[in-house]
């Protein structure tokens, strides 16, 4: 089914929000694919991150542990600390955040998929523990990435791999120790929408014209699976973290290939080109700016998920790849 063969593309966005060798034997650890740009007087570390880990991979590797020791700054995906955010802008996000899964005022899940998807999806929902009072009004999108996402945490928990010791919050740690400026190079609002509900706007930004809102939100949640179907499904998917810790990344590209079913599905087709490969060109675009018009000689560490460093293919680009087209070179030194 479209929803289990899409999980491993899912997953590793959600786990990785990771060129192909490992580390030498003097430097071993996890190194993220880190390449290091140089523009003028300006540097940029990039490294890739996975949005959830354990206690037992840190330190990361030397050349990592390195770079982020010569940082004058630290740049996330988001400003984790949002410390950058104005009251007003605060509360907006917590407004976003807080309706983030709800559909517009008036309409509910049946209102917006069609007879069978919608009968299909409450067969499936009792096998999650999931009351449908509680949901029925919820973004399709936002549903599916949520439900999806709890099986994900429940499975990675059994072993050992958790949010709280996500390679985020380490990096984030060690900028906050070191007392350095934290920024972010995505606005958390278009992040969150982005990720969890899609809107015209985003579509429009992001030149994305093959599927309509409405054929995402039925896509989502399209051949929806019991739990049991989906753990099995997500079994399959369980060495990724394996796989970054052991800086695997062919294995971790290879996770990432869509299937033609997937490209010809609303979801996976937004997943792939917005979510993803618009997300990366925006990041390299942020990346240049930051480059290019920062006055005082500048060393930033740039911390993304990983997938946005390695990830190629057919469908995909990546921030390697985005910078190129700009005249500026990353070049890998985690080799």
């Amino acid at each position: 089914m479209l929803i289990k063969k899409i999980f491993g593309l899912f997953t590793a966005i959600l786990f990785l929000m990771v060129g192909l060798v490992g580390c030498s034997e003097e430097d071993t650890g996890i190194h993220g694919a880190i390449h290091r740009i140089e523009y003028g007087d300006n540097v940029v570390y990039l490294f890739g991150s996975m949005h959830a880990g354990s206690e037992e991979w840190y330190p990361l590797a030397n050349v990592v542990e390195d770079a982020m020791a010569r940082a004058d700054a630290f740049v996330l995906e988001f400003d984790m600390t949002m410390g950058s955010y104005s009251p007003e802008e605060v509360a907006a996000l917590v407004a976003l955040v807080s309706s983030a899964y709800t559909l517009p005022e008036g309409l509910t899940l049946a209102d917006v998929l069609s007879e069978e998807v919608y009968n299909n999806l409450l067969y499936h929902l009792p096998s999650y523990g999931v009351d449908y009072e509680a949901i029925y009004r919820q973004n399709p999108v936002a549903l599916a990435i949520s439900i999806q996402n709890d099986v994900s945490m429940a499975l990675f928990s059994e072993v050992g791999i958790s949010p709280m010791n996500s390679v985020d919050f380490y990096v984030l740690n060690n900028a906050m120790e070191r007392g350095v400026p934290i920024l972010g190079l995505e606005p958390t609002m278009q992040q969150l929408r982005i990720a969890f509900v899609p809107d015209e706007e985003i579509l429009e930004e992001a030149g994305f014209d093959s599927f309509t809102l409405e054929e995402i939100m039925e896509a989502a949640v399209a051949d929806f699976v019991s739990r049991d179907d989906l753990v099995e499904a997500m079994g399959r998917e369980i060495g990724l973290p394996d796989y970054y810790a052991a800086n695997d990344l062919a294995r971790i590209n290879e996770l990432f290939q869509p299937t033609a079913e997937m490209m010809e599905s609303a979801y996976g087709r937004y997943m792939v080109d917005v979510l993803m490969n618009f997300r990366s060109t925006y990041y390299a675009n942020e990346i240049a700016y930051l480059l290019q018009n920062t006055d005082e000689p500048t060393t930033f560490f740039v911390t993304v998920g990983l997938s946005h460093i390695i990830r190629e293919g057919e469908h995909f680009t990546n921030i390697v790849e985005q910078l190129d087209l700009l005249g500026i070179e990353a070049v890998p030194i985690f080799e």
